[in-house]
């Protein structure tokens, strides 16, 4: 037996005998061997048997089977190690198309001891990228942005595998990025290209520095006050992109009380400064000042930087201190008159402004209060009278001021007369202007009715003595005067009255009543 190859077989030989036979007896053609076992070498490991020849390849005798011989004889132990076919598979990967799926080799068969080969070859399949893409090759992992092995190529396998293909967009996406106020970044452009189909690439987004203010990150305005992605973050791209670094630092207003100050209306406040800015404003809070003082609003030290309300701008942490002022008034009046009736205006001022107007023509014994409205009128006063005028103002913060001024009423005219004529006679009365509206002007002749006038004159007639009473009245106030009308004849006129009458009359009235009775 030979091991032709094998690492190891039971026995080199074996024997058998055919007995001998006597007187005539046939002797046996063959006797019997159990043949050796065989023990397979690393090269070709699987044991096919024993044959009589070194390269038949094929089992002949199993080992450790028996067998019958009849003649001696040498037999070579067959082993083998089995053909190996290898398969790649082939994925597109995001490519438009790739020349086939899969492609298959195979390592040929070795026989008794002989190595086995330990690779055969495969020609990659060709890609087609998808548009606005090209070819790079194929590599083992589906996120490679490289080609380890070039389409229609041949590669040495030794095992199955499965590539991918790998393409590249033909232009990069670039994200800019703006330092918006920051001190520094760690770069102003990231670019990347797109892999295997995909429609975004990602870049790193860069460092932000600036001194005393917290990083936020980077946002996609320039004003944004939230982060879209953090600072040495990855991003991806779908586009080109501008990125701002947004910063921040808050600030910090402190209020206090100054003297003459009863409350404010906050002890501090807040506001942020943001990416290109260097301050930022809070509003004022309100100042209520002590009584009869004024709020005078904020200082920082000696300066005045506001008014309660306003606007402020810091760029730092500051604190602010409320002022109070005395308040200050400022009071006239002036006033004007009728015959029962005194107007007053004042004319006032105050740092915080006039809240009541208070108005007196006794000196200040009784108050009428005006509200907001500076022009009082007194009335149903007595005429040609002196009042004692007073005005008291109170000034928003509590504070008040009085002021004085005597002032006569007017006195209500009188009607005068005029006579003109001998006989009859007239008498002409003059009234003040304003009969019928400022005032009710009448006159009464003898016992007669009351006449009312509405013009400035009345004519009245008198062929006889008389008397004339007038009153001007303004409905609180009247004036009254009085006019006696005497009529007189001359000597000849006395004569010619006693020729015609037959009387003998020596005063004008006997005249004129005997004239009256001749014309009866």
């Amino acid at each position: 037996f030979d091991k032709n190859g094998a690492s190891a077989i039971g026995a080199t030989s074996k024997n058998c005998t055919i007995a001998a036979t006597y007187n005539g007896t046939a002797q046996a053609t063959s006797c019997s061997i159990t043949s050796p076992t065989i023990t397979g070498s690393t090269n070709t490991p699987t044991v096919i048997g024993w044959s009589t020849a070194a390269d038949t390849h094929s089992n002949q005798w199993g080992a450790n089977t028996a067998k019958s011989v009849s003649a001696n004889d040498t037999y070579y132990a067959q082993t083998t190690k089995a053909a190996k076919t290898i398969t790649v598979t082939f994925n597109k990967n995001g490519a438009s198309a790739i020349g086939a799926t899969s492609k298959n080799c195979t390592i040929a068969a070795t026989y008794n001891g002989t190595a086995q080969a330990t690779t055969c070859s495969i020609t990659s399949p060709t890609i087609t990228a998808a548009s606005g893409f090209s070819v790079l090759g194929w590599n083992t992992s589906s996120g490679s942005t490289s080609s380890a092995w070039n389409q229609n190529t041949a590669k040495s396998f030794s095992g199955n595998a499965t590539y991918y293909a790998i393409t590249r967009s033909s232009s990069q996406y670039t994200a800019t990025f703006n330092k918006n106020g920051a001190t520094s970044i760690g770069s102003t452009s990231q670019s990347c290209y797109r892999y295997n189909g995909s429609s975004s690439c990602n870049v790193t987004t860069p460092s932000i520095t600036r001194s005393g203010f917290s990083i936020i990150g980077w946002g996609t305005s320039s004003g944004a006050t939230s982060a879209a992605v953090g600072a040495s973050k990855s991003v991806a791209l779908t586009n080109n992109i501008t990125y701002y670094a947004l910063t921040s630092k808050t600030v910090t207003v402190s209020y206090t009380k100054g003297s003459n100050v009863s409350a404010i209306g906050a002890t501090s406040n807040s506001c942020t400064i943001r990416n290109t800015a260097t301050n930022c404003q809070v509003t004022l809070p309100s100042i209520t000042a002590a009584s009869t003082y004024v709020a005078n609003g904020w200082f920082s030290g000696s300066t005045k930087v506001g008014n309660a309300g306003a606007k402020y701008t810091v760029s730092n942490n500051v604190t602010l201190a409320s002022q109070a002022v005395a308040d200050s008034i400022s009071l006239s009046i002036s006033t004007s008159a009728t015959t029962k009736s005194i107007t007053v205006v004042a004319t006032a001022s105050a740092t915080s402004g006039i809240s009541k107007y208070e108005f007196s023509n006794n000196g200040g014994s009784s108050w009428v209060n005006n509200g907001t409205n500076k022009t009082y009128t007194f009335s149903n006063l007595n005429q040609n009278t002196s009042y004692n005028i007073q005005v008291r103002v109170t000034a928003k913060s509590g504070k008040t001021s009085t002021a004085s001024k005597t002032q006569k009423t007017n006195s209500v005219p009188k009607a005068t007369f005029s006579e003109s004529g001998v006989y009859p006679k007239t008498v002409k009365i003059t009234f003040p202007s304003g009969c019928g509206s400022t005032y009710t002007c009448t006159y009464k002749k003898d016992s007669g009715s009351t006449v009312t006038v509405t013009s400035t004159t009345a004519n009245v007639s008198f062929d006889n003595h008389g008397t004339l009473a007038t009153t001007v009245s303004d409905g609180k106030n009247s004036a009254t005067a009085s006019y006696t009308v005497t009529i007189k004849l001359k000597a000849a006129d006395l004569s010619y009255s006693n020729s015609k009458t037959g009387l003998n009359c020596s005063d004008a009235q006997c005249a004129l009543d005997a004239i009256k009775k001749m014309l009866g």
